[in-house]
């Protein structure tokens, strides 16, 4: 609601940009669902949504840097809170950072860009290279933890799997795995129809 304000101020940057993923609009639309938005949960919502500053502000740890702890400790922040968020890599994004590497996914890193403007501007303390142990956690000056640490991809059970010309998208994306000329993607969401595009353009036969 604010995007028409923003952008008469000049405040491109405050803009939180669509990254194209069709999953909270478009899907929800043709399944008869209310629009959500995959990267801005108070769309539609802005009145229920309104955030309100707390009387007693608590000391919060987010534990991980990608989206949902990143959006964890800017909406934290906001509220008043003292916020630190600890990453375990050398900078925020989880697994966006990946997503984010074909050159078409620029309203990915856009929005890694985004985040990065809104927590400094939130106050959010960010401590990149923290690999939080359970001992680590429990010795932290911290009222209240929130845990975001990411999911686990999923690797199928196939004979074979552990051979070293095999490797996951993420590994491939992030220069990890390098694929030979041919290359095979098992699974044909919207991981590896973004991965078998990057990978055509590069000249590969998938």
């Amino acid at each position: 609601a604010e995007w028409a304000n923003k952008a008469k101020l000049g405040a491109d940057e405050a803009i939180r940009p669509c990254i194209s993923c069709n999953n909270g609009c478009i899907r929800r639309d043709f399944a008869r669902l209310p629009f959500q938005c995959a990267v801005n949960a108070d769309l539609l919502n802005e009145k229920n949504a309104k955030l309100h500053k707390v009387e007693i502000p608590k000391k919060i740890a987010v534990i991980g840097g990608g989206i949902a702890g990143m959006e964890a400790a800017r909406i934290a922040a906001l509220r008043g809170h003292d916020v630190t968020l600890y990453e375990k890599n050398s900078r925020l994004g989880g697994v966006i950072i990946a997503g984010s590497v074909p050159e078409f996914k620029d309203a990915d890193r856009r929005l890694l860009k985004w985040y990065e403007k809104e927590l400094k501007d939130a106050g959010v303390t960010v401590k990149l290279g923290w690999e939080m142990t359970l001992e680590q956690i429990g010795k932290l000056d911290a009222d209240e933890i929130v845990v975001a640490t990411g999911a686990t991809a999923k690797t199928p059970a196939i004979p074979g799997v552990e051979m070293p010309h095999v490797g996951t998208a993420i590994q491939v994306l992030l220069g990890e795995k390098e694929p030979g000329q041919r290359v095979t993607i098992i699974g044909g969401g919207q991981v590896g129809c973004e991965l078998a595009l990057w990978l055509e353009e590069k000249g590969k036969q998938v």
